[in-house]
């Protein structure tokens, strides 16, 4: 901030809070500016913590995007919506109603397409701007010179500028943008030490800070190109300079519009002049950097060796400096009577600057010191200028024409208008919601996966052999107990016609069948050729029965009426044909019962379907059924399987 300023007293590691006034003290400008300093952190720490890094609200009106990045002038140029967004608490405002455009930014003269084509990420850099009377545009209102004070000018301000740019990438994808570095180069500065005095009214020339005036010297980068920075000075802040009237190009000659209060703070001493303009000064360029020859009145006569422009732009302005000087690291250079400076061996950025306050009364330059004994100044970073960076977009640029882009902005809703689908959510931990990135997304996978309520269903508890034990899954029955029938107890009555035989035909609803070994006949084995194989396979006999429903209770029975006497046949013949036709081998077949739950249902209420699934579980040498059966989804088939054999 090149302004007429004492010093600048804010640091964020004192953590002060506020400033206070007392009464009758004197009020300096650096107290003033600290209290909004102290505001300004405050106000841009809570709002990074509440919104993040970076982050645009989401948009509630279609007008007004935020931002939004879309594509401009039939696809040749770039479009930002108009809007909000924050970048490191910074609040970015776009005001125009149709957006702007990359190529006609308002504080960035000159942006240019790409020059190859490739993957681009479209990102802001945001920073601030010192604007005094002499900055700002004739037609600004309102002017900050009062012109009822007829020239002189009182507070500045800053300027928040936002500037969209474009940076080369490999994919298109927002994760390759990396933050422009920063420069990393350091300075100290100090008087040079005491010898001693000569009187009391004599300062030694090589003894600490010599001049008659308290001077806030700014040192700032114009030439960081070289492994040398040229450095220029000023012990006004550079807070000397004026508007441009006219330039004599031949004579070498600037007219300014004012010369300045007098010699010492005026033109009239100058020695050094810089030349620019909004353009340079919006794109981050030094201006051109003249010794002075003469100055008279409001015409400053310029030397230009090196055949510097002097043609300008958009509201020119020649500000006075003290001295240049190229700077070696870690080798120490006097500014002027006293005042010295270094540099580490850091990278610096054209517009890097100190402000180093010089006093009078002690001969000390005020600078951070070490706790050594004798206490040496400490390097810093540079106070300015901070730019602050967020991606927007990233854009596939080919044959002059980009591609659709890709946003890359985090929106966040108000605080009172937070959903689940604005809340992140982390999957890492919970397989079957992988993919998911919101606490919304996640509930929607959720819902679809998790049970649903249980529905009433009627359920086996019990199987008997009618007579005699219990029927166990995976258990041995003898023929003659499976002919004897077989009862199955449920929670519910049943609706008898849903379960009985009709009309003499084969029941499609409660059914055993037995696993007979096949082949067991000459002819079957000729045909398919496996007379040397044996029992190569069963073939499934559904058993004919009489099946009836009583209450709770349905009954299977063999069919025991000649010519067709199952029961019979069950009970004396079937296990020894078996074992006659396999010489043996087989002693045991293979039986199952199944219950058809979709088809099986309730007297009084016809919703209520058999809830017939039932799940193994380990039992004494063999593998039990859990019952009751039930999954809580009613129409579920009640399986079961046993052997049958004699003892």
């Amino acid at each position: 901030m090149k302004g007429d300023f004492s010093r600048s007293t804010y640091r964020p590691s004192n953590h002060y809070s506020s400033v206070r006034l007392q009464q009758g003290r004197v009020l300096l400008d650096a107290e003033w500016n600290e209290q909004a300093d102290l505001t300004e952190h405050v106000d841009r720490t809570t709002t990074t913590d509440v919104v993040g890094r970076t982050g645009a609200r989401k948009p509630t009106n279609p007008a007004v995007q935020n931002f939004l990045v879309t594509l401009g002038s039939n696809g040749t140029d770039l479009l930002m919506a108009p809007g909000r967004i924050y970048v490191d608490g910074i609040l970015c405002e776009n005001d125009d109603p149709a957006g702007v455009l990359y190529t006609q930014q308002p504080d960035l003269p000159g942006a240019a397409l790409p020059d190859a084509d490739g993957n681009y990420a479209v990102y802001l850099d945001v920073w601030e701007r010192h604007i005094t009377g002499i900055d700002q545009h004739d037609l600004a209102f309102p002017p900050l010179l009062e012109s009822a004070l007829q020239g002189p000018d009182t507070a500045t301000r800053t300027r928040i500028v936002w500037q969209v740019k474009l940076s080369q990438i490999q994919t298109l994808s927002c994760a390759d943008f990396v933050l422009p570095d920063p420069p990393t180069g350091h300075l100290r500065a100090r008087e040079i030490k005491v010898t001693g005095p000569l009187s009391d009214c004599s300062v030694p020339a090589g003894g600490g800070y010599r001049r008659l005036e308290n001077q806030l010297y700014r040192v700032e980068v114009h030439d960081a190109s070289q492994a040398k920075p040229l450095m220029k000075w000023s012990r006004d802040n550079g807070s000397i300079a004026s508007k441009v009237k006219s330039i004599d190009t031949a004579a070498l000659t600037i007219a300014v519009a004012d010369e300045g209060r007098d010699d010492v703070l005026g033109f009239g001493a100058a020695r050094w002049v810089e030349l620019t303009d909004d353009e340079r000064m919006l794109r981050g360029e030094a201006g051109s950097l003249f010794k002075v020859s003469t100055v008279t009145g409001t015409s400053v006569v310029v030397k230009n060796p090196d055949n510097l422009s002097l043609t300008v732009g958009t509201n020119a302005t020649l500000r006075r400096w003290d001295g240049a000087l190229t700077l070696t690291a870690a080798t120490p250079a006097e500014l002027e009577d006293g005042v010295q400076v270094e540099i580490d061996g850091g990278t610096f950025d054209v517009g890097d600057y100190w402000m180093i306050p010089a006093r009078t009364s002690t001969g000390l330059v005020e600078w951070p010191r070490d706790g050594a004994n004798p206490a040496a100044p400490v390097f810093q970073p540079r106070q300015g200028t901070t730019h602050h960076y967020c991606v927007l977009a990233v854009v596939s640029f080919l044959g002059g024409a980009f591609g659709p882009p890709v946003d890359c902005r985090s929106l966040f809703p108000p605080l009172t208008a937070i959903t689940a689908s604005d809340v992140g959510y982390d999957p890492a931990k919970c397989g079957n919601l992988a993919g998911t990135t919101t606490v919304q997304g996640a509930i929607d996978v959720l819902c679809k996966t998790a049970p649903p309520e249980e529905e009433k269903g009627i359920h086996v508890q019990k199987i008997v052999l009618l007579g005699g034990p219990e029927l166990v899954n995976d258990s041995l029955v003898t023929p003659e107990q499976l002919a004897s029938g077989i009862q199955i107890i449920c929670s519910n009555d049943l609706f008898q016609d849903s379960v009985r035989n009709v009309h003499g035909l084969e029941n499609p609803v409660c059914i055993v069948t037995l696993d007979l070994p096949w082949p067991t006949n000459n002819i079957d084995r000729d045909t398919w050729g496996t007379a040397n194989f044996g029992i190569v396979g069963f073939i499934s006999l559904t058993l004919a029965a009489q099946v009836n429903a009583d209450n709770n209770s349905i009954f299977w029975v063999p069919v025991n009426k000649p010519p067709i006497d199952v029961k019979d046949w069950l009970a004396s013949t079937v296990m020894k044909i078996v074992e006659g036709q396999t010489h043996g081998q087989i002693k045991r077949l293979l039986c199952r019962l199944t219950l058809k739950g979709n088809y099986i249902w309730g007297p009084k209420e016809p919703e209520m379907y058999l809830d017939g699934e039932a799940f193994g579980i380990p039992g004494d040498a063999h593998v039990d059924a859990r019952l009751p059966s039930g999954n809580g989804r009613r129409g579920g088939d009640f399986e079961m399987w046993f052997w049958l054999g004699l003892q």
